[in-house]
């Protein structure tokens, strides 16, 4: 784990507990970032790459509880481990910091040897999701080069052995013969394994060869626009050019 790619947020408006906890975090040698205001938090969190906040309950513009709840309310930043610290060792207020999204917490004044080891035991909690993030990553293209591999081959294999043939035979292709017909069948079956690869959704897998899963083209393609919109006026231009030859 290289803890030069983690960076912890310190939101405390204690000075001098802030620059503790910051010493504190470098010294582990992870990057930390402070501030004493809860908005200028949720700045910090919207333009760096944060991986860890720690949070104090009161702060000066806003408290601990509502800046946690924004945290984890938003989708860009739900997933960001909180540690609510609080100078009260209330039950009460560990549980509502909870009940706010906190992921563990600290009470003041702590000690070093305690924060720093509930820091490294979110890192490590990171860390892991982040490894199982790469895998499902690498699981994805490999299923989806799988599904590729096998839609596209046969009618790909198809167009290139009549153009094999008419290459052969030296022979023009008519647009009203039976070859043009698989020619141009076979390519629109392609055009619409590359849309329904635009318009995959909630992926589905298929079991493929020898136990082999790719991803099931058809069950994981929703209705979206967009790329459905190009291959249709893709197809209609092409009717049109047909015709004219016609």
């Amino acid at each position: 784990m290289d803890s030069k790619n983690y960076t912890v947020l310190i939101i405390e408006d204690e000075y001098y507990c802030q620059q503790a906890i910051k010493r504190m975090v470098e010294k582990e040698g992870l990057k930390a970032i402070g501030t004493p205001s809860g908005n200028r938090g949720l700045e910090y969190l919207n333009d760096e790459n944060i991986d860890l906040v720690v949070l104090d309950l009161v702060l000066p513009d806003t408290d601990g509880l509502s800046i946690c709840k924004t945290i984890k309310s938003n989708a860009k930043t739900s997933h960001i481990p909180v540690i609510m610290s609080t100078s009260k060792d209330n039950l009460e207020d560990i549980i509502k910091g909870f009940e706010a999204g906190a992921d563990d917490y600290i009470t003041k004044p702590f000690k070093s040897l305690e924060l720093i080891a509930r820091i490294r035991a979110m890192i490590r909690t990171i860390a892991l999701r982040r490894e199982l993030l790469e895998k499902e990553k690498l699981d994805f293209i490999n299923h989806i080069t799988g599904a590729i591999a096998h839609e596209i081959s046969q009618p790909l294999t198809t167009i290139l052995g009549n153009l094999e043939l008419v290459k052969i035979k030296g022979e023009e292709i008519n647009p009203d013969s039976k070859r043009f017909e698989t020619l141009y069948n076979n390519s629109k079956r392609i055009a619409e394994i590359l849309k329904q690869l635009g318009n995959i959704d909630k992926p589905v897998l298929k079991t493929y060869i020898q136990g082999t899963e790719i991803i099931d083209l058809k069950k994981s393609s929703s209705s979206r626009d967009g790329i459905t919109e190009i291959f249709h006026k893709q197809e209609n231009d092409s009717k049109k050019s047909r015709q004219k030859t016609s």
